[in-house]
């Protein structure tokens, strides 16, 4: 999977580059670097699984988040809470964020990223997305 994660056009994300940084360096298996660049690594239902990811930034605001590699739905959903600030329940990612799929070339909503990294057939089983 190779996805970027943009605000909605003529919007900022509300959470700023060093809170985003501050909260992923509370999480198990993250590490990241003041540049940005990070590694998330962790088993889940005994699959290994790796997401690099990169935070860009200016002006102390994300301007977008670059990940590739594999995701799984808690995964995505606690990615998405750090930059909207939001519980998924309240459906403010869609209404606050839109993804580039890179790999497919299509712009789509993170609750379509959701729903296809729900569906097993999308991740063979000990490989990753993004080769």
């Amino acid at each position: 999977m190779f996805l970027r994660v943009y605000a909605h056009e003529g919007k900022r994300l509300s959470t700023s580059f060093e809170s985003f940084v501050d909260i992923l360096s509370l999480w198990h298996g993250m590490y990241i670097e003041l540049d940005g660049s990070f590694v998330w690594a962790f088993v889940s239902d005994g699959r290994r699984y790796q997401l690099d990811g990169m935070v860009y930034d200016r002006d102390g605001a994300i301007e977008y988040l670059e990940l590739k590699g594999d995701l799984i739905p808690e995964m995505w959903n606690r990615l998405m809470t750090a930059l909207t600030d939001d519980a998924p329940e309240s459906g403010a990612y869609d209404s606050a964020l839109r993804v580039h799929d890179v790999a497919n070339e299509n712009w789509t909503t993170p609750t379509a990223i959701y729903g296809a990294i729900r569906d097993p057939s999308l991740h063979p089983p000990g490989g990753s997305d993004a080769d």
